[in-house]
C-alpha cells in the first residue's frame, strides 16, 4: 500500500503540532516558576533571594536554586528560539552595554565577589525578561503574570491563615500582611501589579469578565490588607490610566478636554503636596519623611557623591560585611538594606554611567508604548504604556530600577523587547514561530 505524499505531509504537520504545543506549554510552566520566584517569596528560613543573590552566599537555597534552574531552562528555550533572542539583542545595544558595565563594576567594586555574583544574575536576568518579550506575545505575556499574581495571592493567604507569626507584621508594621514575602511593601508591589492586570483584562464586558473582577477584587483586597501606602498610589494611577486610555478609544475631542482636565488637576496636586508634604503623608496615615526614607535619602546623597560617575560596584553598597552598609545603618538609626529608592540605588551601583544607560532603556520604551497607546485601543497596545507607567511609580519609594533577580527589571526588559520588535508602527511581528503559525498563538503580520 502507498501512502499518498500529501497524508504523510498532513501526519508530519500534525506530528509537529502536537511537539510544538507540549513545548509551548512547558516554557508557560517555566516562565510562570520563574517570575514568581523573581517576586522574592521567602522559600527557606523566610530568608530573601534579593539578599542571598546580593551577599553572594554560598548556602543552599530553594528559591536559588529553582532560580537557577530556571535561567538555565530559558538560556535552553533561547537556543531553541535564536532568531527571535538575536533580532532582539541586534537593536538593543543600551540593554547589552548596561549589563557589560554591572560586570565591568567588578573592577571598581568595594565587594567584588558580591559584585561578580549579581551581575551573573542580571544576565540571566536580562536573558529572561528578553526570552520573554520576544517569545510571547503581548496578550500570552498578560495571561502568564495573571497566574503568576493568583499563585502569590492565594499562597499569601495560605500563609497568613497556618503562618500568621511569619505572614503578618509585627513591630511597627503590626496586623499588616505581608503574606509570603519579606514586607508589605512586597506584597504590595504585586498586588497593584495584579490590579493593573486585571484592570487591562477587564474591557469585553462579557461571563468571562466576572472571573477578571474577582481576581482584581482578591488583589484588592491583599493590598488593602497589606497597608502599603506605595501600592495604594500606584493601584489607583494605573487605574486612572486604564480609565484614560478608555476615553482616548472613544472620542478624541472628549479626551483631549479630559486630559487637561486631568493635567491641570495633577498638576495642583502635585503642587499642594509639595507645599505641605506633612499634610499629604498625614492622609495616608504617614509622616512627611516617607517614613524615613527622606532622611535617609538626603545622606545616602553624600556617598553618591564620592563616586559619582561609576558607583561603589553592582550590588555591593547594601552587600553583607560591606563598609558602606554598617556605616549607613549606624547613622539613621534604623537598618535600611537598600536605598528606598530606584534612581538613587542605581547611583549607588554604577553611578551617573549606569543611570543613563537605564533611562535609555526606559526612554525608548516608554517613547514607543505611548505611540502604541496612542495608535490603538486594544490589551495589547494598552499594556506596555501601563506597565512603563508602573515601572516609574514604583521606583520613587522602592529601589526596584534595576536588580539581578526583580520582577520590576525583567518586566521592563520584556516589554522593551517586545516593542522594538513590534515597532511604534504596531506591526505585530514575532520572529518566526511555527508554534503562533500553526496553533494561532502568535500573530505574525508584516
Amino acid at each position: 500500500m502507498v501512502i499518498p505524499q500529501d497524508a504523510t505531509e498532513l501526519a508530519n504537520r500534525q506530528q509537529d503540532h502536537k511537539y510544538l504545543r507540549f513545548l509551548f506549554w512547558i516554557e508557560s510552566v517555566v516562565s510562570v516558576v520563574g517570575l514568581l520566584i523573581v517576586t522574592d517569596p521567602r522559600l527557606r528560613g523566610w530568608s530573601g533571594l534579593a539578599q542571598t543573590v546580593s551577599s553572594g552566599s554560598s548556602a543552599p537555597d530553594p528559591s536559588h536554586n529553582l532560580l537557577f534552574a530556571t535561567y538555565m531552562l530559558v538560556l535552553l528555550f533561547s537556543l531553541i528560539h535564536y532568531k527571535q533572542i538575536l533580532r532582539v539583542t541586534r537593536k538593543a545595544l543600551p540593554l547589552l552595554v548596561l549589563v557589560g558595565v554591572a560586570f565591568l563594576s567588578v573592577q571598581w567594586s568595594i565587594q567584588p565577589s558580591a559584585t561578580k555574583s549579581a551581575a551573573l544574575w542580571l544576565a540571566g536576568t536580562t536573558l529572561f525578561g528578553i526570552y520573554l518579550g520576544s517569545r510571547f506575545t503581548p496578550r500570552q505575556q498578560i495571561n502568564i503574570l495573571c497566574v503568576v499574581v493568583i499563585c502569590a495571592a492565594v499562597l499569601s493567604i495560605v500563609a497568613v491563615r497556618f503562618f500568621p507569626d511569619i505572614a503578618i507584621g509585627t513591630g511597627s508594621f503590626a496586623g499588616d500582611w505581608q503574606g509570603i514575602y519579606l514586607h508589605k511593601n512586597r506584597l504590595g508591589r504585586v498586588m497593584s501589579l495584579g490590579v493593573m492586570l486585571f484592570a487591562i483584562r477587564i474591557g469585553r464586558y462579557n461571563a468571562r469578565d466576572l472571573l477578571y473582577l474577582a481576581g482584581l477584587l482578591l488583589c484588592a483586597f491583599l493590598l488593602v490588607k497589606s497597608d502599603s501606602s506605595s501600592g495604594l498610589v500606584v493601584a489607583l494611577a494605573v487605574i486612572l490610566t486604564r480609565l484614560g486610555l478608555d476615553f482616548l478609544s472613544m472620542d478624541r475631542a472628549l479626551y483631549k478636554s479630559l486630559l487637561i482636565s486631568a493635567s491641570i488637576t495633577a498638576a495642583g496636586l502635585i503642587l499642594a503636596v509639595l507645599a505641605n508634604p506633612s499634610e499629604a503623608a498625614a492622609l495616608v496615615g504617614r509622616t512627611g519623611t516617607l517614613t524615613g526614607r527622606t532622611t535617609l535619602w538626603a545622606y545616602l546623597m553624600n556617598f553618591v557623591q564620592d563616586r559619582f560617575w561609576n558607583g561603589y560596584g553592582f550590588e555591593a553598597f547594601w552587600s553583607k560585611g560591606s563598609a558602606t552598609l554598617e556605616v549607613v545603618q549606624r547613622s539613621v538609626y534604623w537598618a535600611p538594606t537598600h536605598a528606598h529608592n530606584g534612581v538613587l540605588e542605581v547611583l549607588l551601583d554604577l553611578g551617573l554611567i549606569g543611570l543613563i544607560l537605564l533611562g535609555t532603556v526606559w526612554a525608548i520604551t516608554f517613547i514607543r508604548a505611548v505611540r502604541l497607546a496612542l495608535t490603538g485601543n486594544s490589551m495589547e497596545d494598552r499594556w506596555p504604556l501601563m506597565y512603563v507607567i508602573f515601572y516609574t511609580l514604583w521606583i520613587i519609594p522602592e529601589a526596584a530600577a534595576l536588580g539581578s533577580a526583580q520582577i520590576n527589571f525583567v518586566l521592563l526588559v520584556a516589554v522593551f523587547s517586545c516593542l522594538i520588535i513590534r515597532g511604534p508602527e504596531r506591526v505585530r511581528y514575532f520572529a518566526d514561530d511555527r508554534l503562533g503559525q500553526y496553533i494561532g498563538l502568535t500573530s505574525v503580520e508584516r
